[in-house]
């Protein structure tokens, strides 16, 4: 025998509107209904081996005694009990055998008070046989089948707060109401339901409960929510601040947002998640931590709008310290994280970072320019096509490809697109990197003070920092040394406390000269660990010369194996290899036992990398 146990909630009606009578004889009603602590106990013995029964009472306090009585009198104890009618149609329904069942009711909840005490017994025995079952019923099958009990089974199924119309059968959920106490007076009289409705029936009802008007009042709590998200974005990119009011908003809101669109775009245009939330030099690793705390709750209440935003910030910042092994595998986690759930803003900046990316490890993106352009085509979307635009436009400033550039920014229309202000600077930053790759350095200098300002008043850290090194680049390219160096000096003492190098890297070519001669020297490290990457860097954008035929019997590899073969049969050591490529001392290895197994070369290292070098060896 299994012993069940269920608590059975009473319901107020908050409103309630008896609308027109039925042809079925019943009334269509309007009720924003609520249940309450108050309850009956419900206890279920099934498999019993006996006949049904059922026992239903009130526990009362003798007269003049200290004990208690169980009164039975007005309580139905047998099928017409409308828990016991209950079991049966949830049996009939499953066709499970309970083989005996033992219903006991104690009850709390008056009779013919308007408070749902019979229904809510009924629906107290539909919820506890189903979860002994194993819920072969979902919620909204057991509120159809409580319907055939009685009109008010259904919500107290559900329980909570809901608007029931129709005969009770139609049922919408809200907002639960917040902690609050009501007082429940039952008089010394009763009043059944069907006399309630039969004097109401010749009866003209002037006036009728303002259910818009507790439905908004129960939804405060979601529009206090809605104000707390809204409020989050005059503290744009402040994290702490935001994540504040994000987590207030997630606690008060029972629904998405209204005010964000998921689909909508989340960086206002920027292609980059780092470069609006860096705000403060050496303050990185905390930023990145706050954005990790903060995103669940904005998923939550905008259903995953901006979904994968602090994986791709994670992926930015390793990158831009030179970790490109750790980049990678943080942009292919926000890829998966963004698959297929309609979040193409954050997709566009994945691709503005694996664009850079690949000029540092040769791996190349996961589809052309041109691939991804058509494919933004079909959404018709202009501010999607306006992100891709800027990666093309950084990415062809960067190899020197100006005229692969697209025309907005290479023939300067920036100012004809109608841009969002929060992503105004990044995109200008963008195009102050190919007036630079144009050699229109003076366009440069004169455009960049502007620039700042605007960096300065939005927090704008990281594009502050591109725009001051473009701007050293070009008074560097002019011979205005001294120029040079004061703003070269500032940059590196802005990026020093959070190791942010490719910024530095990315324009070598005009800082090749410059940097050795910068005198700050709490920046000496960053300084030395910069010429290292940059002339690496550089060395990977400089034309090679064409490569003769590979050896026939590395043909098996991939082209990155072969690469790889090639420097070990130079005799250059793991690291060696590691540091030109750009790839860790682990990766390098890997890929050296793939070349083996590949290669079917056996024995100890020197054996093997001797074998190695005899296959790479060019034929005569």
């Amino acid at each position: 025998m299994e012993i069940l146990t269920e608590s059975a909630f009473a319901k107020l009606n908050l409103t309630l509107d008896v609308l027109s009578r039925r042809e079925d004889g019943y009334h269509d009603i309007r009720s924003v209904e609520q249940t309450i602590s108050l309850r009956d106990d419900v206890v279920l013995n099934v498999g019993t081996g006996r006949k049904w029964a059922l026992h239903c009472y009130q526990e009362r306090v003798r007269d003049g005694a200290e004990d208690t009585e169980l009164a039975t009198e007005g309580y139905p104890q047998d099928a017409e009990n409308l828990a016991w009618r209950a079991a049966e149609v949830f049996f009939d329904r499953t066709g499970h055998d309970p083989k005996g069942l033992e219903i006991f009711i104690n009850k709390r909840i008056p009779m013919q008070a308007g408070l749902g005490g019979g229904s809510a017994d009924a629906a107290a025995v539909l919820r506890a046989l189903n979860r002994h079952y194993g819920a072969p019923l979902s919620i909204g099958a057991l509120s159809e089948l409580g319907f055939s009990i009685g009109a008010d089974v259904p919500f107290c199924v559900m329980c909570g707060t809901a608007l029931v119309e129709g005969r009770g059968e139609r049922i919408t959920k809200l907002p639960d109401v917040p902690e609050i106490f009501f007082v429940v007076c039952k008089p010394d009289f009763s009043i059944s339901t069907p006399e309630l409705y039969r004097a109401i029936d010749g009866e003209f009802i002037e006036k009728r409960p303002d259910h818009k008007a507790m439905i908004a009042n129960l939804q405060k709590g979601d529009l206090l929510g809605e104000c707390d998200l809204i409020m989050s974005f005059l503290c744009y990119n402040d994290i702490t601040e935001m994540s504040r009011l994000h987590r207030s908003a997630s606690a008060r809101m029972s629904r998405p947002a209204v005010s964000i669109r998921r689909h909508g775009g989340w960086t206002f245009g920027s292609p980059s998640v780092l470069m609006m939330f860096h705000r403060q030099p050496g303050q990185l690793d905390k930023e990145l931590t706050e954005m990790d705390e903060c995103m669940p709750h904005y998923y939550k209440i905008t259903d995953g709008h901006g979904q994968g935003a602090e994986r791709i910030m994670r992926a930015e910042a390793a990158f831009l310290q030179g970790r490109f092994v750790d980049a990678q595998i943080e942009l292919e986690r926000a890829y998966a994280q963004i698959s297929g759930n309609g979040q193409e803003n954050m997709a566009l900046c994945c691709d503005f970072l694996a664009w850079r990316l690949s000029l540092c490890t040769g791996d190349a993106p996961r589809c052309t320019m041109a691939r991804r352009r058509q494919e933004l085509l079909r959404q018709h979307n202009v501010s999607w096509l306006n992100i891709l635009d800027a990666t093309a436009a950084y990415y062809g400033a960067l190899t020197g490809g100006t005229e692969e550039i697209p025309p907005v920014f290479r023939e300067h229309r920036l100012s004809s697109l109608s841009l969002l202000a929060p992503g105004r600077p990044m995109l200008e930053m963008i195009e102050n990197q190919v007036w630079l790759a144009q050699g229109a350095y003076a366009k440069v200098i004169g455009r960049s003070a502007a620039l700042l300002e605007t960096c300065a008043g939005l927090h704008y850290a990281l594009v502050a920092l591109h725009v001051r090194i473009q701007t050293a680049a070009a008074y560097a390219a002019l011979e205005k040394r001294a120029e040079a160096l004061e703003q070269m000096n500032a940059a590196l003492r802005e990026a020093a406390p959070d190791g942010l190098l490719i910024p530095f890297a990315e324009n070598f070519r005009w800082l090749r000269e410059l940097l050795p001669q910068c005198t700050d020297g709490a920046s000496a490290e960053l300084t030395g660990r910069i010429l290292e990457l940059g002339a690496r860097y550089e060395a990977r954008l400089t034309p090679q010369p064409e490569e003769p035929a590979q050896p026939e019997a590395l043909m098996a590899l991939t082209a990155r194996e072969r690469e790889i073969a090639q420097l070990a049969a130079a005799r250059l050591s793991n690291r060696e290899i590691a540091e030109q490529l750009f790839l860790s001392e682990g990766s390098v290895k890997q890929y050296i036992n793939q070349i083996y197994s590949k290669l079917l070369i056996t024995g100890d290292v020197r054996t093997k990398r001797k074998r190695l070098a005899e296959l790479a060896a060019p034929k005569s």
